[in-house]
């Protein structure tokens, strides 16, 4: 019973940073192309 928990658990921690990863990611790619709009803006 506690192995699965654990197991679970780890699931659920590695696909919570997953998560976190590609959120991360995407913000990078919003500031990039809102950094791309602004310089084409001057």
């Amino acid at each position: 019973m506690n192995n699965t928990m654990d197991a679970n658990a780890r699931v659920f921690e590695v696909e919570l940073m997953a998560q976190e990863e590609e959120r991360r990611q995407t913000r990078i790619e919003l500031r990039d192309t809102t950094e791309v709009r602004a310089v084409s803006a001057l």
